[in-house]
């Protein structure tokens, strides 16, 4: 059987035999002349007639052309047609010196040449042999004679040409309407309304005014501003109210454009200085001819771009380009000044923009703006979310009205509104549902260490839902012990668990891990199930959280005036009422209010923990990048995936104190882009970190400053003689107890009101900011000495001893040192609360003082010389309550004394 032709033993190849699947690297004998079987190959031959193609193939001469070879040359008439039989050409023109432009890559098949042969223009391209090529060359003679020969030929190559100058003219076409439809997009983006300019303020109005004088003029304007204050939608207004309204508007950042060998994407070609000509394709400043261009960040352009605005602002030629009909409207992200020569132009800019130069004050300086901006984003952001009608409520106007806006300023405000829309669940916006970025405030934490990953998803399995269920049903066991079986072991047990274990543990849990307990707290869970069934909805009064300092301070010394006055350690009754009670707020408070309003604003024991808190070494926090490129729906607010939202009303974006997080981490299980974190960080880190005024604690230090050392002397009289006041005790319980404790406590918080009054006048918010912002260093060593007095509760660690010293082998040891376990204890607590106090009080000294570097260094040294004399005071008092020291007659004297002198320190000197 015959193989294939040309194979070997098989029939042989006919001589115009072609072999397609040849390898093209195989190139054919320059002196083997074509057959005419195989210039139908090429597109150009393909329809011509046999004895046409035998003519032809006599007519063409094999060439051979090496790697880099000027086959065809730009501006010289071509020679020849040429047809490429092997090998790879590339066709390309030059646009300037030196610069060239590809046009297109040819291939086996294809021809060149022909443009040229036909019309004896010079040819528009050059053509170089990419690798080793070979040709089949006609030169014009031949073309000639065998066109007259064969006027199929010729029919051939018009119609050849015909479809190429076809194709090259849907290709313009369809360029000029890309073009048009580029223009009319233009147009149409700047034809909408004129921007609404709001604002009730003088300056406002005044700069309305100067918009209105400045769109009738072509010249040039610089509008400066902060970041977010308006300036490009000033501009468009500009434009919009001028003569050049209805034509093209564009606005590019000064940050994307940059000088490149093709020139900038601004200005487009442009002639060196050495004069040679730099091409480029559209720019800018073309499609915004006839129009207005607004340059965003005008600081921001290369120094080369910047010297071709000033020529064009400057009436002159750019290198011999075209000058374009375009106004500038530049923006500048700065204020005035330091220009040089008066100009009040910042620098490196164009002299010809001080011309018309509009500063646009900050949002903080022009506050009555903001309830009328307020409206109008709510308006604008309601119609385009679909939820119209909403308003906000007073305390969410003031809490706008009263921040800074130092992120964003008008930018800020929006963005605020329209994520307050979103996450608004009534017609009312209350101030819960407007977050703000505070001034300084990154929006995340660092820490010292980030949680992994796989630790917090295992924590996730049991975190806090089973738990849950298993410390209500053992809080339900204990309340029915304290009732049902008061005088048995089971009531007894009850006393142990509650005042032994469960207080100390949380006094020592809000120290260390902040609000972990309220994540386990049965009075919230029990809270919860009722508002599921009675789903409170209204919204918390203003009222409660203008005095929740005092509520929770006030509920706190509440609660341990009970516990004395009723000796509620010692009754289980008693200790079941309280439970109930605490129990019973939880749940009234849930079912009449949303989330955990009791927890958030009412709970004694949240209020604590709450300003505890600010000392733990465990945080959650976000990852601001997350935050702000992915989150569009507010998972961690409004719940998602399961998970519920914050039950604190809080946004993790925002969420940079741990007063109000209690480590659910709902928000780490809702959040659908990873951005919530558990971090640890150093003890009381936040509060020299972070130097806001907190009034929760600054009450709450003021009481427990006074409460404490009041506690420990009713521990000293009740375990020893102590007249007069272990008689008065003996005798009027009630009364004694009530004014000994409110005496006491009424010393801190009547300075602390005091020195509030004096704050009063010029410069009252920051002067009470400074007031809270001394009393902070306060919490831990107060929070450490509450920790230290409840240590004294612990079962059996009253008989516990210690005793160093040393057994010779003969005979009993004889002891050096022999001391309790508490009270070593209770000085650990109390030494590393004072440690914790005096570094805080260290880090806030470059912002502590009122009259400079000699002020603010006695400031912090008499704040540390309180903090001091308080710490020997109750460490002082608590050991004698454990030990059984008997005091003097100077038991209630010295320690109410020591309490006014450390905390009339604290506060620092008198206003000047």
């Amino acid at each position: 059987m015959d193989g294939p032709p040309g194979a070997p033993g098989g029939t042989p190849p006919p001589a115009d035999f072609v072999d397609r699947e040849a390898p093209t690297g195989l190139l054919p004998d320059p002196e083997a002349p074509p057959s005419p079987g195989e210039l139908p190959s090429f597109e150009l031959l393909r329809l011509l007639p046999p004895e046409a193609l035998a003519d032809l193939a006599r007519a063409l001469h094999p060439l051979r052309h090496a790697a880099g070879d000027r086959i065809l040359a730009q501006g010289e008439r071509a020679a020849a047609l040429h047809l490429l039989r092997a090998g790879k050409v590339r066709v390309e023109a030059a646009a300037g010196e030196g610069v060239t432009v590809p046009l297109a890559a040819l291939g086996p098949g294809e021809s060149f040449g022909e443009m040229s042969l036909l019309t004896g223009e010079p040819a528009s391209a050059s053509v170089i042999a990419e690798e080793e090529c070979a040709t089949l060359a006609l030169d014009r003679g031949s073309f000639n004679d065998l066109s007259r020969l064969h006027p199929s030929l010729l029919r051939a190559f018009t119609t050849m040409v015909s479809r190429r100058l076809r194709v090259l003219d849907e290709a313009f076409a369809a360029s000029r309407a890309k073009e048009r439809d580029v223009t009319r997009f233009l147009q149409e983006d700047s034809s909408g309304p004129i921007p609404v300019l709001v604002g009730r303020e003088k300056t406002t109005r005044d700069l309305d005014r100067r918009v209105a004088q400045l769109a009738a003029s072509p010249d040039p304007v610089l509008l400066l501003g902060e970041r977010g204050t308006g300036k490009e939608l000033l501009a468009r207004r500009i434009h919009a109210s001028g003569p050049r309204a209805a034509l093209p508007l564009l606005s590019v950042d000064g940050d994307r454009i940059t000088e490149t060998q093709w020139g900038d994407s601004l200005f487009g070609d442009y002639h060196r200085r050495d004069g040679r000509l730099h091409p480029r394709g559209v720019c800018t400043m073309d499609l915004a001819e006839g129009g207005t261009l607004i340059l965003r960040n005008v600081e921001s352009l290369p120094p080369a771009v910047l010297e071709r605005l000033a020529r064009y602002l400057d009436r002159e030629g750019a290198g011999g380009v075209r000058r374009r009909d375009v106004r500038i409207l530049a923006t500048h992200s700065g204020s005035p000044g330091g220009g040089g020569a008066g100009t009040g132009v910042p620098r490196n800019l164009p002299p010809a923009l001080a011309a018309n130069t509009v500063s646009i004050p900050p949002l903080r300086e022009r506050k009555r703006d903001i309830p009328e901006l307020a409206r109008h984003f709510l308006e604008k952001h309601g119609k385009r979310l679909g939820i119209p009608g909403r308003r906000l409520d007073d305390d969410a106007l003031g809490k706008l009205v009263t921040h800074d806006y130092r992120h964003g300023n008008v930018r800020e405000l929006e963005e605020a509104i329209r994520r307050a829309l979103v996450l608004s669940e009534g017609e009312v916006i209350g101030a819960g549902e407007v977050f703000l970025l505070r001034p300084g405030e990154e929006g995340g934490g660092k820490g010292i260490l980030q949680v992994p990953r796989s630790v917090v998803a295992s924590v996730l399995r049991t975190w806090p839902g089973p738990l849950r269920w298993g410390v209500a049903a053992f809080f339900a066991a204990l309340v029915a012990a304290c009732f049902l079986a008061p005088a048995t072991a089971a009531g007894e047990a009850a006393l142990l668990l509650v005042w032994g274990v469960w207080w100390p543990a949380l006094a020592l849990s809000f120290l260390l891990l902040g609000r972990v307990w309220c994540s386990l707290c049965p009075m919230a869970f029990a809270g919860g199930f009722a508002q599921r069934l009675a789903g409170g909805t209204r919204q918390v009064p203003g009222w409660i959280k203008d005095r929740e300092p005092w509520i929770l301070a006030g509920g706190f010394l509440l609660i341990l005036w009970i516990e004395e006055v009723t000796d509620m350690r010692n009754s289980p009754v008693a200790t079941g009422f309280l439970l109930l009670a605490i129990l019973a707020g939880a749940v009234a408070t849930a079912v009449r209010f949303p989330r955990r309003t009791w927890c958030r604003h009412l709970c004694p024991l949240g209020g604590l923990a709450g300003a505890c808190s600010t000392t733990s070494m465990l945080e959650v926090r976000s990852t601001p990048d997350i935050c702000g490129a992915k989150c569009t729906g507010h998972a961690c607010y409004r719940g998602g995936d399961g998970a519920p939202g914050c039950p604190m009303f809080h946004h993790v974006m925002f969420l940079d104190t741990n007063r109000d997080c209690v480590l659910c981490l709902d928000c780490v299980r809702s959040c659908p882009n990873g951005s919530p974190r558990l971090l640890l960080r150093l003890p009381a880190e936040e509060l020299w970190k972070d130097l806001r005024p907190r009034p929760e604690v600054g009450w709450l230090a003021a009481v427990l400053a006074g409460l404490l050392p009041a506690l420990a002397l009713v521990r000293i009289a009740e375990r020893v003689p102590a007249e007069p006041l272990t008689g008065w005790l003996e005798e009027r319980r009630f009364a004694t107890l009530t004014a000994l404790l409110a005496g006491m406590t009424a010393i801190p918080v009547l300075l602390l009101a005091r020195r509030l009054r004096a704050a009063r006048g010029a410069g009252e918010a920051d002067r009470r900011a400074l007031v809270y912002t001394r009393l902070a260093p306060w919490l831990p060593l107060a929070a450490a000495g509450f920790t230290a007095w409840q240590a004294a509760f612990l079962p059996g660690i009253a008989g516990i001893d210690t005793r160093i010293g040393w057994n010779t082998g003969e005979g009993p040891g004889e002891t050096v040192l022999s001391s309790g376990v508490l009270p070593v204890l209770q000085g650990a607590i109390l030494v590393g609360g004072l440690l914790i106090s005096l570094v805080i009080r260290m880090r806030q000294h470059p912002r502590g003082g009122e009259g400079g570097e000699k002020g603010a260094l006695g400031d912090t040294a008499l704040g540390m010389a309180g903090a001091a004399l308080w710490f020997v005071v109750v460490t002082g008092l608590l050991l004698g309550a454990t030990t059984g020291a008997a005091p003097g007659p100077w038991a209630l004297a010295v320690p109410a004394a020591a309490v006014a002198v450390s905390f009339r320190l604290t506060l620092g000197f008198r206003w000047r």
